[in-house]
């Protein structure tokens, strides 16, 4: 997906296009990508769930799992 606007953002190269750790600029092989990636990380889950209460820190620790926060993936 291709982003536009006046503000310069950290996130977005020069074409409009979301920066990822992969270094893909293709939306259609990215978005192919991530779903395999997330749905790794949700089998995961299944054998070593993210414990918590369901607050905000809790939340927090399953996005940054299924995100592939603190991994090396290749970048």
């Amino acid at each position: 997906m291709a982003y536009s606007g006046h503000v310069v953002d950290p996130y977005v190269d020069a074409n409009g296009f979301l920066k990822n750790t992969l270094g893909i600029v293709d939306a259609d092989t990215l978005e192919k990508y991530e779903a395999e990636l997330v749905f790794v990380r949700q089998l995961e889950l299944v054998n070593a769930p993210v414990t918590g209460k369901y607050d905000t820190a809790h939340i927090c620790a399953l996005h940054r799992h299924l995100s592939l926060g603190g991994r090396n993936t290749g970048d």
